[in-house]
């Protein structure tokens, strides 16, 4: 069975050894630092259970070839089109708490059970116009947060409960340093780390044809980075779909 095939029946795909454990380290620490620097600056970097940091390739650009590369390109050009972008990002890790958030603190996104492919008042598009990616930098096991997942959920487009069975749920497990695509229709949300001394960092990223608007102007925020940036970069952070600004 190809990797298409194998996506479309689970609903996810395990790439092994993405990155070696030694690269997932260096990338933890350079996220931690980005956190805390945004930190101090009161930005928003997640909440008691999920540290979160958006478009961490604006620090660094040198992150940016996590989301930008040949595997995942060779991918998204078979799933979805030749010109798709990136629609948003971040790096998260799941992080012990015993204490239950509040109504009144701003969470970050994924707690609940939800699909990452987009809806039209309610009514599930079809075909799936977005595909996700994980980068695991931390193992995920059964224990620090691995993305929780309702199997065969992604195989259909009616409308979803937000309450499910837990009987039903499956973990999806991955080695540090794996890769995972995960299909915009699969019904997942966050996992919860039971381990008071272990992290669980990732990388998500979602990807959509061309004529998806994007969380961000990514063109206007990279552009003083512009020299650092290759074609297939430019090309995902929307340089080549930004609508005209001027009269033709």
């Amino acid at each position: 069975m190809n990797r298409i095939d194998h996506f479309e029946k689970n609903g996810f795909l395990i790439v092994k050894k993405f990155l070696s454990k030694k690269n997932c380290n260096e990338i933890i620490d350079k996220l931690k630092n980005i956190k805390k620097i945004r930190k101090k600056k009161n930005l928003f970097v997640g909440d008691a259970s999920v540290e979160c940091v958006f478009d961490f390739f604006y620090d660094d650009p040198s992150l940016l070839k996590l989301i930008s590369n040949k595997t995942i390109d060779r991918f998204m050009k078979k799933k979805l089109d030749k010109y798709y972008v990136l629609q948003v990002n971040s790096a998260r890790n799941a992080i012990f708490n015993k204490k239950k958030i509040t109504s009144s603190e701003k969470k970050a996104p994924g707690y609940r059970w939800h699909k990452d492919n987009r809806f039209i008042n309610k009514i599930n598009i079809k075909p799936t116009i977005l595909h996700s990616v994980i980068i695991c930098l931390d193992e995920f096991n059964e224990f620090n947060g691995a993305t929780n997942y309702i199997p065969n959920s992604h195989k259909h487009y009616g409308f979803f409960s937000r309450h499910q069975n837990k009987k039903k749920a499956k973990k999806i497990t991955a080695n540090k340093g794996d890769l995972i695509f995960l299909h915009g229709n699969l019904l997942h949300k966050v996992g919860k780390n039971l381990s008071p001394n272990k992290s669980r960092w990732s990388i998500f990223a979602f990807y959509t044809p061309w004529w998806v608007k994007p969380q961000m102007n990514y063109k206007k925020l990279m552009i003083k980075h512009i020299k650092k940036l290759n074609e297939l970069d430019k090309r995902i952070l929307h340089f080549e779909s930004t609508p005209k600004e001027k009269i033709f």
